[in-house]
């Protein structure tokens, strides 16, 4: 008899957005999708910073956030839950973009 063990592996990845010496950002947008063709957005982001809010996902689980106050920000750091299957050799591509007040930066 083969028996099939399946092990789920959940994976965390803090995400981190800093701005060195006097610089600043004041708004930013991430989401993570795959590398594929179709870029489908993957996983969700823990919402355990109080300048993150949900843009697209559920409140639990948003696949996409953002700042919740223009205020300037020298920092931010968020974790990103990858999907609960994944692909064997996957890339994920983190898509952001910074408001840095007079000039935004896409990645």
């Amino acid at each position: 008899m083969l028996v099939d063990i399946v092990r789920t592996v959940i994976l965390y990845i803090a995400v981190s957005i800093m701005a060195y010496g006097s610089n600043f950002f004041r708004g930013y947008l991430m989401e993570v999708v795959n590398s594929g063709r179709n870029q489908n957005t993957v996983g969700h982001f823990d919402q355990h910073n109080s300048d993150a809010r949900k843009v697209c996902g559920s409140l639990a689980r948003p696949t996409v956030i953002s700042h919740n106050s223009g205020a300037n920000k020298q920092n931010i750091s968020v974790t990103w839950v990858a999907p609960k299957f994944m692909e064997n050799h996957t890339q994920y591509l983190l898509r952001y973009a910074l408001d840095r007040g007079h000039k935004v930066i896409k990645s």
